[in-house]
């Protein structure tokens, strides 16, 4: 194959070989909190490394299909590794896969166009990196490049890192708040009666922090007076029992 997984790895040249653009967009939704980066490239891109340091954990991480090579799960499992396999998440600074939730990480990873046998059209010029946050707080995140695997690399080299190197902090807005919806699932229903249940367990009373959404008396505190007026709420939806998040 013309790419290695050194690809990353390799020490960036005195010129580049062009630019890569990056901007942050915010997305404000009713189950995560969610950080769109949009890249685009002069030329096709086969792999790309940034840093990724949060206030708040960050509990996932989504990239394109085309990159779906990922070097530290390789180093990770040395002879094991089957290509395809992995996640994208790194330690920040050494070798080594890292698995989510987390709120200080890499993303790594990279893509081979000619395995299977493709055109070289086939790697991208621009795409997307998603990032979700659980919390009911807003996340503040800062990205920067990579240096320690390349940052980003195209065909003829390593490109020029524009944009996130000159974000000092963005805010990951919270997860608009959608009542009973404690599974974030989209939907307030009786599966989050139960999970309203579970988290009273024997002492009947626990604070609402983290499970703002089943607090429905609004006393900061998730008791059974909460059970039943999320009960009667639901009641009020029948036969579906079920309330649809906006």
């Amino acid at each position: 194959m013309r790419y290695t997984y050194a690809l990353l790895f390799m020490v960036l040249w005195g010129t580049y070989a062009g630019a890569a653009t990056f901007t942050i967009e915010n997305v404000d939704t009713a189950t995560h909190g969610q950080a769109i980066i949009h890249w685009s490239a002069d030329e096709a891109v086969v792999g790309m490394a940034f840093e990724v340091t949060a206030d708040q954990s960050i509990e996932r991480v989504q990239v394109d299909p085309f990159f779906d090579v990922f070097l530290d799960w390789a180093y990770d499992k040395g002879p094991a590794y089957r290509y395809g396999q992995g996640i994208p998440t790194a330690k920040k600074g050494q070798r080594g896969s890292l698995r989510l939730p987390a709120n200080s990480f890499s993303i790594s990873v990279a893509g081979f166009d000619d395995f299977p046998a493709s055109s070289e059209d086939d790697a991208p010029t621009n795409g997307t990196i998603k990032l979700f946050t659980p919390g009911s707080v807003d996340t503040t995140a800062t990205i920067a490049p990579d240096v320690l695997r390349g940052q980003v690399v195209g065909y003829n080299g390593p490109m020029e890192f524009v944009g996130l190197d000159k974000v000092s902090g963005f805010v990951i807005t919270a997860p608009t708040l959608c009542m009973g919806d404690a599974n974030r699932d989209g939907k307030a229903n009786l599966a989050d009666v139960d999970l309203l249940m579970s988290l009273l367990g024997a002492s009947q009373s626990r604070p609402a922090q983290g499970y703002e959404m089943l607090d429905f008396n609004l006393d900061g505190q998730l008791n059974l007076v909460d059970v039943n007026q999320f009960l009667v709420l639901l009641a009020s939806t029948a036969p579906a029992y079920e309330i649809l998040c906006q």
